[in-house]
């Protein structure tokens, strides 16, 4: 009765009170007096919240801010009492109308406080578990794994002249290759050493034509030279790494150190070396935090590493109180300016939503 009234001094009281947000009226109560009695004091909060911040955008600069500011810090602390405290008391309202409306003011709001109140309500939601299920290497061998295979190829031949059929130009350094091993598991490669075509037309004999003698005595033509083939853009000791990946045939015998990770996470894209990309995703979410998550995050976002990309996310919904008070490169990866199909705001709501769903279907499991 209270919610359907409006009268939010005598809500507050009876949630201070033990009184259950969520409990609907719908069925014990056929005479509510408003629609909004039937879904909880929780829909008259999400109403009053909406109609804020509606009101917010309307209002002209610098009429009566600061009682909207605290009128806007009153609404989210009552949030706060009323926010579930059990995963299956999470509606489908509560996760695509109002988490939704708190990002919307996240990311219009201009006052710390209320932006850290936003932060710390969504920390809540989000909970303390592992930020995501670990990320999952498809190469990398299990804890109990038997001792790896041998290589594919003995490693002597990794920037081998001998028997070399192409070689890289990498930071002005050559670099020898043997294509075989080369286009066997990268498609960039595959297409980069493939012949033109109008070569392979020349070099292919005529339909039902022998080969045609040559004169008595004459010398045989000398082979082709080993083509020269230029890569822009990644350093020297970071394609080593990505030929020793694929001439040992996988992730288990490859040295890679924690400083290269994200380097050879970009070769591994470019080159469409999926495992090694899992492999470099794996590594690179174990050493998430603090001071190196918006450059983990960009990385992943841009070499579409999608599994890193969630773990990211899930760490910084997990620490935004944090990492707003911490460095002033989260501030400007959450509000600056948004480029087309880069919305991180967006992201983390999307990544708190499948959260939710995703601890409300274990909650119905169990």
């Amino acid at each position: 009765m209270a919610c359907g009234v409006g009268n939010l001094e005598l809500v507050q009281l009876l949630l201070a009170h033990g009184a259950d947000p969520f409990l609907s009226t719908q069925l014990n109560d056929g005479l509510c007096y408003s629609a909004a009695a039937q879904f909880g004091c929780y829909r008259y909060l999400h109403k009053r919240l909406r109609r804020h911040v509606l009101r917010g955008r309307d209002r002209p600069p610098g009429h009566n801010t600061g009682a909207a500011r605290s009128g806007r810090a009153v609404l989210l602390q009552d949030f706060l009492q009323v926010c579930p405290s059990d995963d299956s008391h999470y509606s489908n309202q509560f996760i695509y109308e109002c988490l939704p409306l708190l990002f919307n003011i996240l990311r219009y709001s201009k006052k710390e406080g209320t932006v850290l109140l936003l932060a710390d309500i969504l920390c809540a939601v989000y909970g303390w578990e592992p930020p995501v299920p670990a990320v999952r290497a498809d190469a990398a061998p299990p804890a109990a794994a038997p001792a790896p295979a041998p290589a594919r190829v003995d490693p002597a031949y990794v920037n081998n002249p001998s028997l070399a059929d192409v070689t890289f130009r990498v930071e002005g350094r050559l670099f020898y290759g043997h294509k075989i091993v080369l286009v066997s598991e990268s498609p960039r490669l595959r297409a980069m050493l493939a012949p033109p075509a109008a070569a392979a037309a020349a070099l292919a004999p005529a339909p039902g034509a022998g080969a045609a003698p040559g004169p008595a005595g004459a010398a045989t033509p000398a082979a082709p030279a080993p083509p020269l083939v230029q890569i822009n853009d990644i350093r020297y000791h970071i394609f080593e790494r990505v030929m020793q990946y694929l001439y040992s045939g996988g992730c288990a015998r490859l040295a890679l150190p924690e400083a290269d990770v994200l380097e050879v996470l970009a070769a591994a894209s470019f080159f469409q070396l999926r495992p090694l990309q899992r492999y470099c995703e794996a590594r690179a979410a174990t050493t998430v935090d603090l001071n190196n998550l918006v450059s983990v995050y960009i990385h992943a976002k841009v070499y579409g590493a999608t599994q890193l990309l969630e773990y990211c996310e899930g760490f910084l919904l997990q620490n935004m109180v944090a990492l707003l008070t911490y460095d002033d490169s989260v501030k400007r990866l959450l509000f600056g300016k948004r480029l087309p199909g880069h919305n991180v705001l967006g992201g983390l709501l999307t990544t708190l939503q499948k959260r939710i769903e995703a601890r409300k279907n274990q909650t119905k499991a169990r």
